[in-house]
C-alpha cells in the first residue's frame, strides 16, 4: 500500500513536470526556456522512473 501512494505521489510531480515544460514554451527566446524544458524533463523522467520501480513487484 505504501508503494502505492509513493508511486501516486512521483506520478503527480510527473503531471506537473509534464505542464511545466508545455509551459515553457510561452518564452519566445530559446536560451531563456532551454534551462527550464532540461530542468522540467531530467525531473519528470527521474519521478516517472522512480514510480516505475516502486510498482514493479520484489
Amino acid at each position: 500500500m505504501g508503494r502505492a501512494i509513493q508511486a501516486l505521489a512521483l506520478l503527480a510531480i510527473f503531471g506537473l513536470c509534464v505542464l511545466g515544460f508545455l509551459a515553457t514554451y510561452e518564452y519566445s527566446e530559446t536560451a531563456k526556456r532551454l534551462p527550464w524544458q532540461l530542468g522540467y524533463g531530467a525531473l519528470g523522467l527521474v519521478c516517472l522512473s522512480a514510480a516505475a520501480t516502486a510498482l514493479r513487484r520484489r
